[in-house]
C-alpha cells in the first residue's frame, strides 16, 4: 500500500510537470499568434521543435548529470505526466483503493459483518468524498440498516451500530457487488438452528422454546447463533420470554 501511494505521488508531481510544459508552450503560441496579428512578425516555429529541444539537452555545454536530467529524466518525467493524466481521466474507477480511483463515487459492496458471534453475508453503500461512508447495509431476509459510519480503507474495517440496541459490529469490505452477490444474499440463512429465533416478517426475537413461536409459519422461520445477531438485524426481544 505505501509503496502504491509513493507512486502515485510521483506521477502527480509528473502530471503538474507535463501541465506546466503545456501551459508554457500554449503561452508561447499564443504570444507567437500574437506578434504575428499586430506586429506582422511570422511565427518561429523552432521555439515549438522538441527535437531541438532534447538536442540541445545534450550539447557540451551542460555536464553528465545535467545531459541526464534535461536529455532523459525531464523528458520521462513529462510524458510519464502526461500519460498518467489521461489514464486517470479515462480509467478511473469508483473503487476504493484503485489505482485510479475517483475523487467521489457511491458504491455498493459485497460486505461481512462481524457481530461477536457470526460473520453475516451483507451487501453495504460505500459513499466517498472527503473520506469514505457507509451510508447503508443490505442485511439477510430482506432487513437493512443505515449504517451511516466512517470506513478505514487502511484496516479494511468500519465499526457500525446496528439495530434500535446499536450492537457493536465490525464491517469489512470484499469486492463490489455484483448480480450473483444480490441473489445469494437474497437466498443467504445465517444459521439453521440455534437457539434464538424469529419470523422474517416480524420485528422480534424469541427463545426457541417461547409459545410464540409455534405461531411463526415454518417457511417463515429463522434462527440466530446469539441475541446479538437478532438484534443487529433489527430485531427487538420478545417481551414474553425475553429473547
Amino acid at each position: 500500500m505505501g509503496k502504491t501511494t509513493d507512486l502515485k505521488e510521483i506521477l502527480s508531481v509528473c502530471s503538474l510537470l507535463f501541465f506546466f510544459f503545456a501551459l508554457v508552450t500554449v503561452w508561447a503560441l499564443i504570444a507567437s499568434v500574437f506578434e504575428l496579428i499586430f506586429k506582422r512578425k511570422k511565427i518561429d516555429w523552432s521555439m515549438f521543435n522538441l527535437a531541438d529541444f532534447f538536442r540541445s539537452a545534450f550539447s557540451e555545454k551542460h555536464s553528465m548529470t545535467g545531459k541526464i536530467v534535461y536529455g532523459i529524466v525531464l523528458p520521462a518525467a513529462i510524458v510519464a505526466g502526461g500519460v498518467n493524466a489521461a489514464l486517470w481521466h479515462f480509467c478511473s474507477k469508483p473503487e476504493v483503493g484503485a489505482f485510479y480511483e475517483q475523487d467521489t463515487y457511491k458504491q455498493n459492496y459485497a460486505s461481512w459483518l462481524d457481530t461477536g458471534t457470526s460473520s453475516i453475508f451483507c451487501i453495504a453503500t460505500v459513499s466517498k468524498y472527503e473520506g469514505y461512508t457507509i451510508e447503508n447495509i443490505r442485511l439477510p431476509y430482506g432487513r437493512e440498516d443505515s449504517g451511516d459510519s466512517e470506513y478505514d480503507p487502511q484496516k479494511n474495517v468500519a465499526s457500525v451500530y446496528m439495530g434500535p440496541e446499536g450492537v457493536d459490529c465490525d464491517l469489512s469490505l470484499d469486492h463490489v457487488a455484483t448480480a450473483m452477490d444480490y441473489e445469494f444474499l437474497r437466498t443467504y440463512t445465517i444459521t439453521n438452528y440455534g437457539e434464538f429465533c424469529a419470523s422474517r416478517r416480524g420485528d422480534t426475537y424469541h427463545f426457541s422454546d417461547c409459545p410464540y413461536v409455534n405461531q411463526i409459519k415454518p417457511e417463515n422461520l429463522i434462527y440466530f447463533n446469539s441475541c446479538d445477531d437478532a438484534m443487529a438485524l433489527g430485531f427487538e426481544p420478545c417481551g414474553f420470554c425475553g429473547g
